[in-house]
């Protein structure tokens, strides 16, 4: 079973490099698959900054609402 899948993979990887580097389109498209893989670079970059601006919010009004409750406890216990 074993040999079936090394077989089976090599037969995948051969077509893929022959899909890759043929004389007539294979540059065309190598540039492509650069093209959608910077693609999704730049939304992962953009999704990962928005992911730390909402959670730098997020940090900020925990903040402010331990402060909040803070002073609401020693105003009732100072009361």
């Amino acid at each position: 079973m074993n040999k079936l899948f090394f077989i089976a993979g090599g037969m995948w990887l051969g077509a893929g490099l022959m899909y890759l580097l043929d004389p007539d389109r294979g540059k065309r498209r190598r540039d492509m698959i650069r093209n959608k893989a910077t693609d999704v670079m730049e939304q992962a970059g953009d999704a990962l900054e928005n992911i730390e601006k909402k959670g730098s919010a997020m940090h900020k009004q925990a903040r402010e609402f331990v402060a909040d409750t803070r002073n609401a406890i020693s105003k009732t216990v100072a009361s």
